[in-house]
């Protein structure tokens, strides 16, 4: 029996021919056009040689499993990218916070750098005026065998050596004149005209005692002047121990402080400040300017 393509019309042979299983008609298996579906392409068009037949049963049951695996791989890629958003958005948080610590590291090591400078400043401050007190200590020390006496009036040609001697005399303390190393006045000498301010006379001595005993005497009498001693108009004396020029200032501005602030004892001794309020009160002594703040942290007591 002839067989045709169902159709062209024209006959086919076996070798030529594919068998549709749903309708068992035969059609050519090359030239034709047909339609067909690719999922069912091993049940709808089967070659009719049987080895060809497996040939395509074997590609389509690959096509299949390659299909599952496109959609195993599919669905991987897409978790994969919800994984890649989440790590992601981890990333940008954990940034933020890196970001938020270099930020308060940064404001740290300002405020620690601005601690350690003031630090080092007030260190630096309390070191320099540590050397300054020590520095003016030692000068101090230098001038502990001199004494100063003010309110010697000035004259022409004057012999300080003898006056001083005199002076001495007058405090009741017999000074030789080889007791006396050098005796000067401090500053430069004023116009004759400024009689009323004369320079301020100091003597050195060759021991210190001799110092502490006129110092003594000065305490004792108070009231001395220049009667006996130059042929002029009476001016009051005032004996005390040489100070620096740094503690002479402190001196001067406690005495202020002292009057302005009804304080009774102020006085000086071996170049050292002191300030008593009050007779039994604790004597306070003054180092630096910062100590004057004494006369306003005590009351005053009568």
């Amino acid at each position: 029996m002839a067989n045709k393509c169902n159709q062209c019309g024209k006959f086919v042979s076996s070798a030529d021919s594919a068998k549709c299983v749903k309708c068992t008609s035969l059609l050519h298996r090359t030239g034709t056009e047909f339609e067909y579906d690719n999922e069912l392409f091993d049940e709808t068009f089967l070659d009719a040689n049987p080895e060809n037949n497996n040939s395509v049963t074997l590609l389509a049951q690959q096509i299949t499993l390659l299909r599952v695996d496109l959609v195993s791989v599919s669905r991987e890629m897409s978790s994969f990218r919800q994984d890649l958003a989440v790590l992601n958005t981890n990333v940008t948080e954990f940034n933020k916070r890196v970001d938020k610590i270099e930020m308060r590291i940064s404001t740290l090591e300002e405020k620690c750098l601005t601690a350690n400078k003031e630090v080092s400043d007030s260190r630096s401050n309390e070191i320099i005026n540590q050397l300054r007190q020590e520095l003016n200590d030692r000068e101090q020390e230098n001038l502990f065998n001199e004494i100063s006496i003010t309110g010697v009036p000035e004259t022409n040609g004057e012999n300080l050596t003898h006056i001083t001697c005199l002076i001495s005399k007058t405090l009741g303390v017999e000074l030789q004149p080889n007791d006396v190393v050098n005796a000067e006045r401090l500053g430069i000498r004023r116009g004759s005209e400024d009689k009323t301010h004369p320079r301020t006379l100091t003597m050195r001595l060759t021991r210190r005692a001799l110092g502490d005993e006129l110092l003594k005497a000065a305490c004792v009498r108070r009231n001395i002047d220049t009667v006996g001693i130059l042929d002029e108009d009476p001016h009051k004396l005032y004996v005390n121990e040489r100070l620096t020029r740094r503690n002479y200032k402190l001196f001067q501005k406690a005495r202020e402080l002292d009057r302005k602030n009804s304080w009774h004892y102020i006085w000086t001794r071996n170049g050292r400040i002191y300030a008593r309020q009050y007779t039994g009160a604790p004597a306070q002594r003054i180092q630096m300017e910062q100590g004057l703040a004494i006369f306003d942290s005590y009351t005053y007591k009568d």
